[in-house]
């Protein structure tokens, strides 16, 4: 018999989820384009795995390629240390290289003060380059003479900060900001410019307002993201013109269904709406589909996306394996790029050093010092949880359920199965049974000396 902790929890129950994401993602109405925008070629994208998934990304983060999409993302990541390279493979004078490391959990100082807010054991670190280059422009004067060629170059570096923000029963916020410096160059000329980007992630576990209606299986698998990219710019300037970087807020959801339609198998639904802020531009929609599938000790995600930009779709697979000490992906995106050319993208992701899964941060737990920081570590095994018991799932529910969250004990107990709910109801009733039992001992010592008392008046009469 399965693992009741590990069985198929079906897909109906994130039917409403799944609409919502439906009417909120996908349109046939094409979108304007990026041109004229200062950063319009960081827009091309910097993860290949969201580029498979037409760009909805900012509700998951699973490598370094995150913090080109939402800063907050960054502390989500599978391990202590984690590199990203990017490529582009054109036939044509187009490079589009992109890389970025990422230190979860950096613990420089305690966490304690302002330090530790930036440096603690909760504070996640990220940088990334971008280097895109276009090649075989012809430099001509005025009469129109050929002078040779040149390439436009644009380069952004960012550097990127995240931390759990609140870490409660009813859910887990993270929050995150990012800083880029960019710079362009054509020909003899350059300019730079800045961005400053915003974001936050949500994951819910028992908010009181719904908690009633969707169990902790329904709700652990969906996450929310939102970022506010450009919230404050300087565009970048060439010949004394400063090209605006209109302000850009997204909103996006994610269903990641574990055990569907088996135990070695994940489906995993997104969707973005974006907004353009003072432009007339229209805003975006990003929808995107991923299968997982384990074969043997190799994960295998075939992907494809859609949006209402000049790609309209595109589609990718990844695959993914543990070497020794390291988890490798290899990612692979193809997307058409309206008349202009087709892209074909790869990324090589390292994570390095102890995983951060479910026993992770029972270990955590182990070692907290105070009640309220076991009782997040716990929280945070089940935010983990993707269907497969990595360790500790158990005793996380168990702890919480008994100590840490008494109030929330029947959706622990719900989550585990039906072997500890029925040993709780067990308990309840053992518990009624002995003040029964108490009430109606006291009542028949109290009946017994009404009696004594009546018969010894009696006598004395």
């Amino acid at each position: 018999m399965r693992n009741p902790i590990l069985r198929n929890i079906g897909g109906r129950f994130y039917l409403p989820f799944l609409i919502i994401l439906l009417l909120t993602t996908v349109s046939l109405r094409a979108g304007d384009g990026d041109g004229g925008q200062s950063d319009a070629y960081m827009r091309y994208g910097g993860s290949v795995r969201a580029i498979g998934l037409g760009g909805a990304y900012v509700s998951l983060a699973d490598d370094a390629g995150v913090l080109f999409y939402n800063p907050a993302g960054l502390t989500r990541l599978k391990s202590r240390h984690n590199l990203y390279s990017m490529f582009l493979a054109n036939a044509d004078d187009r490079r589009y290289d992109f890389i970025a490391a990422v230190w979860p959990n950096i613990a420089l100082v305690g966490d304690d003060g302002i330090p530790g807010i930036f440096f603690g054991p909760k504070a996640t670190w990220g940088i990334g380059w971008l280097d895109h280059t276009t090649g075989g422009f012809q430099r001509r004067d005025e009469f129109d003479h050929y002078l040779g060629d040149f390439d436009v170059r644009e380069r952004a570096l960012y550097l990127s900060f995240a931390r759990d923000l609140l870490v409660r029963p009813w859910g887990i916020l993270t929050a995150g900001s990012g800083l880029r410096f960019t710079h362009r160059g054509i020909d003899t000329e350059s300019g730079g410019g800045t961005g400053f980007d915003v974001g936050a992630q949500l994951q819910l576990l028992s908010p009181p307002l719904i908690k009633k209606a969707f169990s902790l299986r329904t709700l652990i698998p969906i996450r929310f993201g939102f970022t506010y990219r450009n919230l404050f710019s300087k565009g970048i300037t060439l010949r004394n013109t400063e090209e605006k970087d209109p302000g850009q807020i997204r909103f996006g959801m994610s269903v990641a269904i574990p055990n569907f339609p088996d135990i070695n198998s994940r489906l995993l639904v997104l969707g973005d709406r974006e907004w353009l802020i003072d432009t007339e531009r229209d805003g975006r929609r990003y929808f995107g589909i991923e299968y997982q599938r384990l074969f043997g000790d190799i994960a295998f995600a075939p992907r494809i996306g859609f949006n209402n930009r000049n790609e309209k779709w595109s589609a990718g697979f990844g695959l993914e394996k543990s070497l020794g000490g390291a988890v490798v992906t290899i990612d692979y995106a193809y997307s058409h790029q309206g008349d202009l050319y087709d892209d074909h993208r790869f990324s090589f992701n390292v994570n390095l050093g102890s995983l951060m899964g479910t026993a992770y941060h029972v270990l955590k737990a182990d070692s907290a010092k105070t009640n309220s920081a076991k009782r997040a570590e716990y929280l945070q095994v089940l935010s983990r949880y993707d269907g497969k018991d990595g360790g500790g799932l158990q005793e996380a529910c168990e702890a919480l359920s008994d100590t840490f969250d008494e109030s929330n004990s029947k959706r622990y107990d719900e989550f585990l199965g039906g072997l500890r709910q029925a040993r709780r109801l067990h308990d309840e009733v053992f518990d009624v049974s002995k003040e029964t039992e108490a009430t109606s001992s006291a009542l028949s010592a109290l009946t017994a000396f009404g009696l004594a008392v009546m018969v010894a008046v009696a006598f004395a009469l």
